[in-house]
């Protein structure tokens, strides 16, 4: 029927949540082709291509974002679009405080219910480390989608570098929900290998593994389990598959990075 755009996108959220990067970049390269004009569709096309190491198409992706930003800025009303045009907007480099009063604050009002929204207001704000506006905004939306397993993690990632009994609380809330929610789950991971508690950190990242095997955050943090074991040949293989699909993936060696040095630095308190 007339939403094509929408399955489209459920089914390519689905390949992307299984590892299947390439599958979910052709999908929705197909998608756009068949809708011209369609913010969600190249939004999401942008970050499977990236996932899938094409760069050169995530890069034509934003350019169209670009345009299409240009054209319907002044019209643009259905809620959906709305969330992805503030989200590419503030990747294109606009002010997030203009975003968040001119775009998705009308939208506040107008649909209040919308996971989305609640979901790009609060990462809108860690974007811009107001932790407690990022915590508000995930509150507001669990007053109106208590289920919903991707704003109890949003709420986690507010209170990453604050109240870590919150974080482990919204996690657990996330999990309960849905206990093979990946976010959630390699939130966990970061915690508990902050926590030193590495076994349950192994036992979390074969959960991630049998959902995404390919996940390349579970795989850096398997880089840096093998690092603190000492176990250089483990820590490069790993390494390896984190970056098998996107060589060039930023997120690899900054998270390795970041746990390996705040690890270190507490051995020797």
């Amino acid at each position: 029927g007339g939403r094509t755009e929408d399955w489209s996108v459920l089914h390519a959220k689905a390949l992307l949540a299984t590892g299947q990067y390439l599958a979910a970049r052709d999908l929705l390269t197909n998608a756009a082709t068949l809708s011209r004009r369609s913010l969600p569709i190249r939004w999401l096309g942008h970050h499977a291509a990236l996932a899938a190491g094409d760069t050169n198409a995530a890069a034509s992706l934003l350019d169209d974002i670009r345009l299409l930003i240009n054209a319907q800025a002044a019209d643009l009303r259905d809620p959906r679009p709305r969330v992805a045009f503030a989200e590419a907007a503030i990747h294109l480099g606009a002010d997030p405080k203009v975003v968040l009063e001119k775009i998705l604050e009308p939208l506040r009002k107008s649909d209040p219910a919308l996971p989305e929204l609640h979901l790009a207001r609060g990462n809108i704000a860690l974007d811009k480390h107001d932790a407690a506006l990022a915590a508000k905004a995930f509150e507001e939306g669990l007053q109106k989608q208590p289920d919903d397993p991707d704003l109890h993690h949003g709420l986690a990632r507010a209170h990453l570098d604050g109240d870590r009994s919150a974080l482990v609380e919204a996690l657990e809330n996330a999990l309960r929900i849905n206990e093979r929610h990946v976010p959630s789950l390699l939130l966990l991971v970061d915690h508990q290998i902050d926590a030193e508690d590495h076994p349950e950190a192994e036992r979390n990242l074969d959960a991630v593994s049998k959902v995404n095997p390919a996940h390349p955050d579970a795989w850096a943090f398997r880089a840096v389990l093998a690092h603190l074991r000492n176990n250089p040949a483990a820590e490069a293989e790993a390494r390896s598959k984190a970056l098998q699909y996107w060589p060039s993936n930023p997120r690899v060696d900054r998270k390795s990075t970041r746990l390996n040095s705040s690890h270190e630095w507490i051995s020797r308190m």
